[in-house]
């Protein structure tokens, strides 16, 4: 957001006060240190997205893609796994 100017004049001092601030508590956009979920990534990107931030629509798009091939992928090994036990 500050280092783009997004929502607010570009202030790369106070960006990367942010982001080391962030790392130090283990914090990150991508994941890393908190627990995972598509769920929670969607949600505030979906905030994001509905304040214009052009990023998070394209973040939205890729999580739900991700979401769609996870189910599918799901769905897939289940399919699998109910054929393997009724062969036997």
């Amino acid at each position: 957001m500050y280092l783009h100017g997004e929502g607010t004049k570009p202030d790369v001092k106070r960006a990367v006060e942010l982001y080391t601030l962030s790392a130090e508590q283990g914090i990150a956009a991508n994941g890393k240190g908190v627990e995972q979920s598509l769920t929670t990534a969607r949600e505030w990107f979906q905030k994001a997205a509905a304040q214009g931030f052009k990023d998070a629509i394209t973040a939205l798009e890729q999580i739900d893609e991700d979401i769609k091939r996870s189910t599918t992928t799901s769905t897939d090994d289940q399919k699998e796994t109910s054929n393997r036990s009724t062969k036997k």
